[in-house]
């Protein structure tokens, strides 16, 4: 006897459970990706910001 069981669409049970892991990975990961994703670019453009002021106060004082 078999220990998979077979579902009404051909798909056995291991293979179920195989995309249910899948799935709840990427449902898991993504939004944390996207997040840092997010995080980097706020940090990117807080550095822009920061090097532009240094760049003013460098102008400033060789004048």
């Amino acid at each position: 006897m078999k220990n998979e069981i077979q579902n009404t669409n051909g798909l056995k049970l291991n293979d179920l459970s195989r995309t249910a892991v899948l799935i709840a990975n990427v449902v898991c990961t993504l939004p944390a990706m996207i997040l840092r994703e997010f995080q980097l670019e706020g940090l990117v453009n807080e550095f822009q910001e920061e090097k532009k002021e240094f760049r003013n106060m460098n102008l400033e004082r060789s004048k």
